[in-house]
């Protein structure tokens, strides 16, 4: 994985998971436990929890990677 991949993958992911947010998809989370039947509503409550768990467990470890990536770059670019 490169510095750029990593760090546009969060980047990514985190604007993805505020649309969602903006949107109102939180609130459709609750579908999750069947307590609705609209479909679109499912969809946006599953969307918005598999997004949430994207952001909490994999976005501080792209984060750290990319720019571990890149000060390890620069260092070896010094010498």
């Amino acid at each position: 994985m490169t510095r750029s991949l990593a760090l546009r993958t969060a980047v990514v992911t985190a604007a993805f998971f505020a649309f969602l947010e903006l949107l109102g998809a939180r609130q459709h989370v609750s579908a999750l436990s069947g307590t609705v039947t609209d479909r679109a509503a499912l969809f946006l409550g599953l969307l918005y929890a598999l997004t949430f768990f994207v952001v909490v467990l994999l976005l501080p470890p792209l984060l750290v990677t990319g720019f571990l990536m890149r000060r390890l770059e620069s260092s070896a670019a010094r010498r």
